[in-house]
């Protein structure tokens, strides 16, 4: 558990991986925008997973950096039972070996990677579960 003090260290902790958190989040805001009406639960959770990363990514804190994590591991478990395709899942599984290069080259184009994987993956699960249509108001379709 980090220390009570490291959650006011407030610096830029990395502007790339910030400016990726970013887009990545308005990469999936139009999405959430409709599955917010398919799937309030899972649409929740994703905006706390983006919420919790650009926090991350933004500012120098343990707990933000323990609060990100956390959820990416919530996050790929369930990923890993909402993927309904063999593909999906092997992506699924691409976003810790990304992460894990990351850290362990010290690189941040995996990192990145690892932001565009779970990006694509959430995008393919809100879609999937959007062409249901089933609880979506007619005039968001429009």
């Amino acid at each position: 558990m980090p220390k009570y003090s490291t959650l006011y260290t407030w610096k830029m902790a990395n502007s790339i991986l910030f400016q990726s958190s970013i887009v990545c989040t308005v990469i999936h805001l139009p999405f959430l925008i409709v599955y917010v009406y398919v799937n309030y639960l899972h649409s929740l959770f994703i905006l706390t997973a983006l919420c919790s990363s650009i926090l991350n990514h933004g500012f120098t804190s343990e707990w933000f950096k323990w609060f990100d994590r956390s959820v990416m591991y919530v996050g790929f478990v369930i990923t890993w039972y909402m993927t309904h395709t063999n593909n999906l899942k092997i992506m699924n599984v691409c976003i810790p070996v990304a992460y894990y290069l990351s850290k362990r080259h010290n690189s941040i184009p995996y990192h990145i990677v690892s932001h565009l994987l779970i990006t694509a993956i959430n995008i393919c699960i809100m879609c999937g579960e959007c062409s249901l249509m089933s609880n979506v108001p007619i005039h968001l379709l429009q």
